[in-house]
């Protein structure tokens, strides 16, 4: 009281001192013997019971420190039914259908107050009530989510005394309602469980069908279709505080409803049903404005939900929500927020758009202050963890990256990104670009579409990742190493026109340029093992499809190996959703066998058709040299083409191409091209085709073959 009185005298030297009040009336105290009091309405008209959840007081342990009253001062019943370190839990009888009408809790006296008692809610299990389409059973919480929130915009409600079996279609249903036994329902009971003492709870449910079962929003327990009947299924520990918990069960039923909630109490070991006695009430908590005497700011604040979002393939749902303070002041309009969201971010705006990104309950505090130091405090649950987000659609990818380049290419391309924009907030672009002996990283706000194109050259950068986030959750992100020589050797496969590695990141192969001509390069010999004859082309038909058993013995007995195999690579158009001159990187070290000891490689035929450009061709010839001559450390010789066709000039890049790679890395080459142009006389080497060797043809090339062989195999190192 004394607080009270000395109101007016501080406003009375404020007001001599020259200072304006233009705010509202001061509120109606009609318990004055209390100091502070939490002001609400029922949340649902049709229930005569009310949760509220305040601030922790003292006055809570005491029968004569805390009272309620509606808004003529009347006195209502109420309970106390517990109070922690957060938050003291009041049950107030509030009436039906008192829907907009104002009750208040005063708490903080020394007063009697005569109106508490043991109050009991008689049907604290709300059952909401949907028609499934369809007779499926929902077998994961998406789809049991996705079917309740689009389901019916019309909703069914029953109250119950407990988890219980109940019939709620056909003859003997509780609702006033007829609902047809044949149909199958969605349904979710809802209720809060009051855990009266603390330590390690574990929640269970027992049904027929799944059922998902939710602690204050985050899963306590699933049940899918294959659990045993009769049993319960069981949830992960949850270590809880004494208090009062939103418990909601999901689940799809005929019309006899038998869901049984059960736990494990701290310090026993089995399951048990929650008994009806800790069901405290059903619904929301209500929102209330809490309110001190001796202050003359009353923080309080509103909020709704706009639709929420995903990004396809990103783990986070984006769940947008409008806040606005409605706080009433009766001396200094002139007010400072500060919001704290519950998910550690903060804001100081007057109206902000807070995105969650993922579905929970959060308790959300506003703070009041005015200009001359007076503060209000607001706290309420903010219940997201029921909502089917719109897919959104973002992605991207290197663009113009080649897949393999020589050390001294500059790199030509970019990253782009495209899809749609969030509807709240903005995208961020993360950028690494990592060099030999340096990285390099930067963050922009972006829009869509997004272009970045990517500085430097092949024999400098390591790799280029990104990260698009929105709101701090990662929902587009990618990555392009560059390999150099000798490269890992694992698994790589092909998408589109690049190289994939096993992590889904995309791969540049980077193949070494040396010039060690001086020097000569010799097989092993005897050389032992198995020599492998590779192929794409008419020369690999001859010598090692029709001809292999006349090769076999005469390359064993130059090499001095012990078999050949004679392996064809697959045609392009086997692979359609893989660029084909990509295939030879891919597939020839795949063909390798246990004990290989060289492989001979008579590749190129199809590039030629196609007209692979002669450049692209010589750096998959020197990447796959690599990959056999230095990663899987085998003996290599390469076959040039012949020339094909009319126009001999044609496959000359070609031969050209390997010779180059060859003489660089001091690899045997069998130059089939130069042999067939050198060759005179009037037999022809081809057929009428110009692409398939004529037996001419076919002698030459194995000569050709068989004398490169044996030469590599007689030199000494």
């Amino acid at each position: 009281m004394e607080r009270l009185a000395a109101i007016p005298a501080v406003l009375s030297v404020l007001c001599a001192a020259g200072v304006a009040f233009a705010a509202g009336p001061k509120p109606e105290w009609t318990k004055p013997e209390f100091p502070s009091r939490a002001v609400f309405s029922p949340r649902d008209p049709g229930r005569e019971f009310t949760l509220l959840l305040v601030p922790p007081d003292e006055s809570f342990g005491r029968p004569d420190g805390v009272t309620a009253t509606d808004e003529q001062g009347e006195p209502v019943q109420f309970r106390v039914v517990q109070t922690n370190r957060h938050n003291a839990i009041v049950l107030v009888k509030t009436g039906v259908g008192k829907g907009g009408h104002k009750f208040a809790l005063y708490y903080g006296g020394n007063y009697a107050s005569g109106a508490a008692g043991q109050l009991a809610d008689t049907d604290p299990v709300r059952v909401d009530i949907f028609q499934a389409p369809g007779q499926g059973i929902p077998e994961t919480w998406p789809r049991m989510r996705y079917l309740f929130v689009k389901a019916s915009s019309q909703t069914d409600v029953e109250h119950l005394p407990g988890f219980r079996p109940e019939v709620i279609a056909g003859e003997g249903q509780r609702g006033k309602r007829k609902r047809d036994r044949e149909h199958r329902w969605i349904v979710r009971m809802s209720t809060f469980v009051h855990c009266e003492k603390p330590g390690r709870y574990r929640f269970g449910v027992r049904c027929r069908n799944s059922a998902f079962m939710f602690l204050d929003g985050a899963p306590a327990a699933t049940r899918l279709m294959d659990a045993r009947e009769g049993t319960w299924t069981e949830g992960a520990p949850i270590d809880l505080e004494p208090g009062v918990y939103r418990l909601d069960v999901y689940h799809c039923t005929g019309p006899q409803l038998a869901v049984e909630a059960g736990w494990i109490l701290p310090g026993e070991d089995k399951m048990s049903r929650i008994p009806d006695r800790v069901l405290v009430t059903s619904g929301e908590a209500a929102d209330a404005r809490l309110e001190r005497m001796d202050r003359a700011i009353h923080a309080d604040f509103a909020w709704d939900m706009k639709p929420s979002y995903a990004y396809r393939g990103s783990a986070a749902t984006f769940i947008p929500v409008q806040f606005r303070s409605t706080s009433e002041t009766w001396i200094d309009p002139a007010t400072k927020l500060q919001w704290e969201f519950g998910d550690g971010c903060v804001s100081e705006e007057p109206a902000p758009v807070h995105v969650y990104t993922s579905p929970a309950i959060r308790q959300v505090t506003l703070r009041v202050r005015d200009t001359m130091g007076f503060t209000g405090l607001c706290g309420k649950r903010v219940d997201c963890s029921l909502t089917e987000p719109e897919v959104l659609r973002i992605g991207g990818g290197a663009v113009g990256i080649a897949p393999v380049f020589f050390p001294g290419d500059r790199i030509e391309g970019g990253v782009e990104i495209g899809g749609d924009m969030p509807p709240a907030g903005e995208l961020v672009l993360e950028k690494v670009i990592r060099e030999t002996d340096a990285e390099y990283t930067s963050a922009q706000a972006m829009k869509l579409p997004y272009r970045w194109e990517t500085p430097g050259r092949a024999g400098t950068v390591k790799r280029i990742s990104w990260n698009v986030r929105h709101h701090g959750s990662p929902v587009a992100v990618g990555a392009v190493r560059f390999l150099g020589s000798p490269f890992e050797v694992t698994p790589v496969t092909i998408r589109g026109e690049s190289l994939i590695g096993p992590d889904g990141v995309r791969l540049v192969m980077v193949p070494s340029v040396e010039d060690d001509a001086g020097r000569q390069y010799s097989w092993p010999r005897p050389l032992g093992g198995t020599v492998m004859f590779v192929g794409d082309d008419p020369v690999w038909e001859s010598v090692a499809g029709r001809n292999l058993a006349s090769s076999s013995n005469a390359i064993m007995s130059c090499a001095g190996a012990d078999r050949l195999l004679a392996a064809k690579l697959d045609p392009w158009d086997s692979c359609p959703d893989a660029y084909g001159p990509l295939l030879k990187l891919v597939q020839v070290p795949a063909l390798v066998q246990p004990g290989t000891r060289a492989i001979i490689l008579s590749i190129g035929f199809a590039d030629f058709l196609a007209g692979t450009s002669p450049a692209e061709f010589e750096r998959q010839v020197a990447a796959l040299t690599d990959i056999l001559f230095r990663s899987m450390k085998l003996n290599v010789m390469w076959v040039t083409l012949p020339p094909y066709g009319a126009n001999a000039n044609r496959a000359a890049p070609y031969a050209e191409a390997v010779i180059r790679v060859a003489y660089r890395r001091r690899i045997p080459v069998a130059d089939l091209f130069s042999a067939f142009m050198a060759r005179g006389g009037d037999e022809p080497l081809f057929d009428a085709s110009g692409l398939s060797l004529s037996r001419s043809g076919e002698h030459l090339a194995f000569r050709v073959l068989k004398e490169a062989i044996a030469r590599v195999s007689e030199v000494i190192q």
